[in-house]
């Protein structure tokens, strides 16, 4: 049975490639290097990968088969879409992409405290989380800020195709 520090060690001599061992962490801290791109862009190394899912194809073949025997389409009014479960891989337009009025992609990004949904229920999450400068608030690029004449702190509305809201804040970057 290996120990702790022998399982901390031997996950040393992995990461650096048996250059350091736990000691060598224990001195220096992390060994920040940059990664070659053999190291970045091939994790699976030889593994060949498939690019045709043929149980997507089949599941899609099956939910087609299923809605049209049911009637669902006829009986609730529900449409689905089955020409998605193609089995390999393939680009289609979303709705951002529409020529519409709507000249923002809206970015949504979360720090530690406020990755899951009940963050907003927290009173003690929410009170931390609106300490941050840029947590929860409005952040638009510095130039399309000035172009709009939009200052630090102006109050801004935000509407999508969905929904809208209000917001300020100190969100020029």
């Amino acid at each position: 049975k290996y120990t702790y520090a022998e399982i901390l060690d031997l996950q040393a001599r992995c990461h650096s490639d048996d250059a350091h061992d736990l000691e060598w962490y224990r001195e220096h801290g992390n060994d920040f290097r940059p990664l070659k791109p053999d190291q970045i862009y091939r994790i699976y190394r030889g593994a060949r990968l498939p690019l045709f899912f043929n149980y997507i194809k089949d599941v899609g073949d099956d939910l087609k088969a299923n809605l049209e025997k049911h009637e669902i389409e006829k009986k609730f009014g529900l449409r689905i879409n089955t020409d998605v479960y193609k089995g390999i891989p393939y680009w289609e337009p979303s709705p951002v992409h529409a020529e519409d009025g709507y000249d923002f992609y809206l970015i949504s990004y979360k720090n530690y405290m406020t990755t899951f949904a009940d963050t907003a229920t927290n009173p003690i999450l929410m009170e931390v989380s609106r300490r941050d400068p840029l947590l929860m608030k409005v952040v638009i690029n510095a130039a399309t800020a000035k172009a709009r004449g939009i200052r630090n702190g102006d109050p801004v509305w935000v509407e999508s195709r969905s929904q809208a809201a209000s917001g300020a804040g100190p969100g020029i970057r």
